[in-house]
């Protein structure tokens, strides 16, 4: 038995039909679910956002999603699960609020994870009682000891007199540091960066406590 060319251009047309379902199919469907998240946590919390990324996918409608502020570039992260969203939206700004702080003595990206109890509105480092102070930190070379005490000094005085601790993830190759720091500003919740975070990127981490 031998096939006519018309025979083999339809068993073709119908690989290609069933390989499409097969992939694009399940790639609609998780694309639909992040943007309807997107836009629900658009109106919820009154901001443009945009998807960052996403494990969403056609078998479960839970799942982790980054959002982007159109208007402040803040990330942040989501759970998603049934249409029902758990994330830390404003302890994030309250630790942007600290990073801005940090800014004018720091040259490299400041990363704040204050501990705090969970926040239902707006607020500033002032109004909310925090409980210590983390603050991680992409450099390109190494803090010393005297630069971290005043950086600790610095909340101590002006955010809460609370335990801190300063963490630093030394990049030293320049393209490697420019990526990087790249990657986390459009990816990546600043106050979720640990040195997990880096995959084969090479560090050196340095901790000091106060």
């Amino acid at each position: 038995m031998t096939f006519t060319r018309k025979q083999v251009v339809m068993s073709t047309s119908i690989v290609l039909a069933i390989l499409a379902i097969i992939v694009f199919v399940p790639a609609f469907i998780a694309s639909s679910k992040e943007d309807q998240a997107t836009e629900k946590l658009s109106e919820l919390y009154q901001e443009d956002f945009v998807m960052a990324k996403s494990t969403a996918s056609i078998f479960s409608s839970n799942f982790e999603l980054t959002v982007q502020s159109n208007g402040s570039e803040i990330v942040y992260d989501f759970d998603v699960q049934e249409d029902k969203f758990t994330g830390k939206y404003y302890e994030e700004n309250i630790n942007v609020q600290i990073n801005e702080l940090l800014k004018q003595q720091i040259d490299g990206l400041v990363m704040t994870d204050a501990q705090m109890q969970p926040l239902t509105e707006n607020s500033t480092y002032k109004e909310v009682n925090l409980e210590n102070i983390t603050v991680r930190m992409i450099l390109p070379k190494s803090l010393t000891e005297n630069a971290a005490a005043e950086i600790a000094r610095t909340l101590k005085a002006e955010v809460a007199d609370v335990p801190v601790q300063v963490e630093t993830f030394v990049v030293e190759d320049e393209r490697d540091y420019e990526g990087v720091s790249y990657e986390v500003i459009q990816f990546f919740q600043l106050s979720s960066i640990t040195a997990k975070s880096f995959g084969d990127i090479a560090f050196d981490q340095q901790k000091f406590e106060f």
